[in-house]
């Protein structure tokens, strides 16, 4: 089956509970039916000519459709259980993801559609907001902090870096709880 996350499978069938639309059945290790698709728990180790490298978990959960559900840093300090969009998956990373076999065939191939939505940032409260703000940008979208900062210094401006609907909605909230007010727009 390839990079399949075994240790992954093994905890989700030593549950032996039935989930909410999963079959209560013996399954075969690294296969979960579900809602009458087939979702495979599979393992990646990033390596520097991966489809994979360098991209944030933002790409693989909404670009390629799939669920990260535990990565492990390359140094192995901590594997993080579901963890946050904003990581940039390294060489030597580990990625431990739920999918189907669509999602994990466009890895394969690289097939990763681009955002369909930009933020548009009116205003921040103070000098403060604005340098946090810069910093909540290029940590949610994955930037060049020199692009968020500049970005900042001449509001009320668009961010024309494409972002998919939930990184959006993500960076707007993560925003305002900095003091900056910002609203998505449709780039199509």
């Amino acid at each position: 089956m390839g990079r399949v996350g075994r240790r992954v499978a093994q905890l989700l069938l030593d549950l032996k509970q039935p989930l909410v639309g999963i079959h209560a059945t013996d399954l075969e290790p690294g296969v979960l039916p579900l809602n009458k698709q087939t979702i495979l728990v599979t393992e990646y180790q990033i390596e520097a000519n991966d489809t994979l490298n360098g991209r944030l978990l933002t790409d693989i959960a909404y670009g390629y459709g799939l669920v990260p559900i535990l990565h492990a840093k390359a140094d192995h300090q901590g594997a993080k259980f579901m963890p946050s969009d904003d990581i940039r998956l390294g060489v030597g990373d580990r990625l431990v993801v739920l999918g189907t076999i669509e999602g994990l065939q466009r890895v394969e191939r690289g097939s990763i559609p681009v955002g369909q939505w930009l933020v548009r940032v009116e205003q921040a409260v103070s000098a403060q907001a604005a340098f946090e703000g810069a910093s909540v940008i290029s940590r949610v979208c994955g930037c060049d902090m020199q692009l968020a900062r500049t970005l900042m210094k001449q509001l009320a401006e668009t961010l024309q870096y494409p972002l998919y609907k939930q990184q959006a909605h993500r960076l707007v909230s993560e925003l305002s709880k900095s003091q900056v007010l910002a609203d998505i727009v449709r780039t199509v």
